[in-house]
C-alpha cells in the first residue's frame, strides 16, 4: 500500500476499531490466540511473530497491549512510525486476526499526559500528528476472551462499565498508566500509581476474568498474584531486564491461571 492510499484508510482504521468499543470481547471458541505487549517500534521482532504465528495459519489471531512507538531499537530510530504502519496495514488485511489495544505511549502528550521519551511523537509532522492522534484515540482499553482471560496495557479499570470514557479522564489516564505491585501500594500523586492485590481482585470480579495479560511495566515480576497475572515486554530494548515474551492463549481450553497459557520467551526462540 502506496502512503497516499494509507492516508486514506485513516476513516476505515477508525471505524474498525470503534466497532469494537473501549471493551473488545472476542467470541472465538478455538484456535489460538498470540498476545504480545510493548513493541516499541521494534519492527524486527513483529515480522517475526507475523511470519511464525499469523501467515502459517489460517485462523490464529494476534492481540497486541499497547505502546507502539518511542524507544526504538537503534536500528530503527530512523524510521519512527514503521511498526505502527506495519500493524495498522494488517489491521486493514486481517480485520478479524488483528487487534490493538491502547498504551500509555499512543496518546498524544501534547494533548493528553505528557511524558519522555516520545521520540515517535516529535518526530511526526502536523499532517501526521493528526492522522495517527485519531486512530490511536480510537483503540479498546481492554479485550477479553470468552476462556476467561483478559487483557490490557497497565491495569484494569475498577469497574466493567467504562465504554462511555472520556479519553482525558482520570479514570483512563490511571488505567493506561499504573501498574501492580505485590507489596503494599505506596500512595502517590504520580499518575503512576500503584495498584495491589485487592484492586486487581476487584477488578477481576467485575469483569468475571481469571487471568490477565498486559505489559507496560518492564520491572514488574513476569508473574503475580498467584499465577493470575502476566506482565510482558516484547521489544528488544528491555531484553536485559525482563527478557522478551509473548503469551499463546488455546481459545477452546478454559483458563484458570497462567499455567494454562503458554508463555515463550523468545531471546530463545528467535535469538538476539
Amino acid at each position: 500500500m502506496d502512503q497516499q492510499n494509507f492516508y486514506k484508510s485513516k476513516n476505515k482504521l477508525i471505524k474498525l476499531f470503534k466497532a469494537d468499543g473501549r471493551w473488545l470481547r472476542i467470541p472465538e471458541n478455538k484456535g489460538e490466540c498470540v498476545v504480545l505487549s510493548d513493541l516499541h517500534n521494534d519492527g524486527r521482532t513483529l515480522d517475526f511473530i507475523i511470519d511464525t504465528y499469523l501467515v502459517n495459519s489460517k485462523d490464529a489471531k494476534i492481540v497486541i497491549c499497547g505502546d507502539y512507538g518511542d524507544r526504538s531499537p537503534s536500528s530503527w530510530l530512523s524510521k519512527p512510525t514503521a511498526t505502527l504502519d506495519s500493524l495498522l496495514k494488517l489491521k486493514l488485511k486481517y480485520p478479524d486476526r488483528i487487534f490493538m489495544l491502547m498504551g500509555n505511549h499512543d496518546l498524544n502528550p501534547s494533548k493528553y499526559q505528557n511524558f519522555m521519551p516520545c521520540e515517535f511523537w516529535h518526530s511526526l509532522s502536523e499532517h501526521d500528528e493528526g492522522f495517527y492522534t485519531e486512530i490511536l484515540e480510537s483503540l479498546p482499553v481492554v479485550t477479553t476472551f470468552e476462556n476467561g482471560v483478559i487483557m490490557t496495557h497497565g491495569v484494569l479499570p475498577s469497574s466493567a462499565i467504562f465504554d462511555d470514557f472520556d479519553l482525558a479522564s482520570i479514570a483512563l489516564m490511571e488505567s493506561l498508566w499504573s501498574d501492580y505491585t505485590e507489596d503494599v501500594p505506596v500512595k502517590t500523586d504520580s499518575i503512576r500509581k500503584q495498584k495491589g492485590l485487592d484492586d486487581f481482585k476487584r477488578s477481576m470480579d467485575s469483569f468475571n476474568c481469571n487471568v490477565l495479560i498486559k505489559g507496560h511495566n518492564p520491572y514488574a515480576p513476569l508473574r503475580m498474584f498467584d499465577n493470575k497475572c502476566v506482565t510482558l515486554q516484547t521489544t528488544r530494548v528491555f531484553e536485559g531486564v525482563c527478557g522478551r515474551h509473548i503469551a499463546i492463549v488455546d481459545l477452546g481450553k478454559p483458563v484458570s491461571d497462567v499455567n494454562d497459557i503458554k508463555l515463550v520467551d523468545l531471546g530463545i526462540l528467535h535469538g538476539k
